[in-house]
């Protein structure tokens, strides 16, 4: 299956049931975490998508996500995006029990992390 497919999927999750179930295997399967929406609101990725939901399921799977190396700043239309300010993501230390800024700071003493050059 594309990458294009998969990461497709993983948007569609987002989207909809938040399932963290389903994302890890369509991550096992080769979708691209960071995939990006096109059309009228280009750049939206899962992580985006699921920060604008205030859910118990969409700040697991936000978790999930971060916790797998989703970037947490991104363009959306051409703007540069902190997710953190979305009104889903300012909500999940009420859901998960760690604030954004932990979750980034576990991902990035995780095996996981993988600096990038914008890292300080």
């Amino acid at each position: 299956m594309s990458w294009g497919i998969l990461g497709t999927l993983l948007l569609r999750v987002a989207r909809s049931s938040c399932s963290v179930i389903l994302a890890d295997h369509l991550l096992q399967l080769g979708a691209p975490i960071n995939f990006c929406s096109s059309g009228r609101a280009i750049g939206q990725t899962p992580l985006y998508v699921a920060s604008k939901k205030t859910s118990v399921e969409a700040a697991f799977f936000m978790k999930f996500l971060i916790l797998n190396g989703a970037d947490t700043v991104v363009s959306i239309n051409r703007t540069v995006t902190h997710i953190s300010e979305e009104k889903g993501a300012a909500k999940i230390a009420e859901k998960v029990g760690l604030t954004w800024s932990e979750l980034e700071e576990m991902y990035k003493k995780s095996e996981k992390y993988k600096p990038t050059p914008d890292d300080d």
